[in-house]
């Protein structure tokens, strides 16, 4: 299978089979100099200073480009994610979505390993500036509410193998 081709079933899935994983570890390079952003619905009663976001399948997707963040923070919220919330609050699923709020994360971190997705998948995603990290959960820190959406610095946390 060609890179490309490997990338863009990736991007589209979120999997990490260990050919993935053996192809993305090839293009790893430090984040270097840039400020990356990831805008994701998050549980508001969980926004809270050191509280740890984990990788869901093994990755996270940023971006470089904040307005990209600003679309993607009620983008989706995962189904089985809600049914777990509802169960554990005795509530309806479907008043669950109501507990979700906007959160942009900010992250400068020079040392952090990505792949700059952007540069192999096809046109359209590559418009995300989409990088992956893989191998770390992040802590949430200086937030700040605005207008109903929240904005916190993601400090990385490497995870235990």
């Amino acid at each position: 299978m060609a890179l490309n081709e490997i990338l863009d079933e990736f991007a589209g899935s979120r999997n990490l089979p260990p050919y993935v994983e053996a192809e993305l570890d090839k293009y790893t390079v430090p984040l270097g100099s840039a400020t990356v952003y990831r805008g994701l619905p998050y549980l508001k009663e969980r926004i809270r200073d050191g509280e740890i976001i984990m990788q869901w399948n093994g990755s996270t997707h940023w971006t470089l480009d904040k307005s990209i963040a600003d679309r993607f923070t009620m983008d989706y919220i995962n189904e089985d994610y809600v049914e777990e919330i509802a169960e554990e609050k005795g509530m309806e699923t479907s008043d669950v979505f109501g507990l979700f709020v906007p959160l942009i994360l900010t992250m400068d971190a020079p040392d952090v390993p990505v792949v700059e997705l952007y540069k192999y998948v096809r046109e359209g995603l590559a418009d995300e500036k989409e990088v992956t990290i893989r191998g770390y959960d992040f802590r949430l820190s200086d937030i700040k509410e605005v207008d109903g959406c929240f904005y916190a610095t993601a400090k990385p946390v490497k995870r235990a193998a």
